[in-house]
């Protein structure tokens, strides 16, 4: 376990700088959560976070009412690209920066599809 607690704490210590692009599409946070972070805005939640278990894994959900969906269900079915963009095997801190990059260059992709209508900013 006190290796999870630290892959944990790397996404607490590291993830905010690479979603700040949430906070300039009016989103608050990060809040951090037991297992990463939390950004929130009315109607829609995102979580980004470190899972342990036999293939530990850094995942992102987005929260929309009582739907919980994966970003890489959402990212493929959106046409941003293949699943392959959002890969979330994360056992070593290494692989948990590299994914803590992917999917935010994944979800900044897909921010428009979730945010339709509204100017989104780059940035992040």
């Amino acid at each position: 376990m006190r290796r999870r607690t630290g892959l944990v704490e790397l996404v607490h210590e590291e993830g905010p700088a690479l979603f700040t692009f949430l906070l300039a599409a009016g989103f608050e946070g990060p809040e951090r959560i037991s297992d990463g972070i939390a950004y929130h805005r009315m109607g829609l939640h995102i979580e980004i976070g470190h899972h342990g278990g036999r293939e530990p894994e850094l995942g992102t959900v987005v929260v929309r009412g009582d739907r919980r969906q994966s970003l890489a269900d959402l990212y493929t079915a959106a046409g941003c690209g293949p699943a392959q963009d959002v890969p979330s095997n994360a056992h070593s801190p290494a692989l948990v920066r590299t994914r803590l990059r992917q999917q935010a260059a994944a979800l900044q992709r897909l921010l428009p599809t979730l945010l339709p209508g509204e100017a989104v900013g780059g940035g992040g």
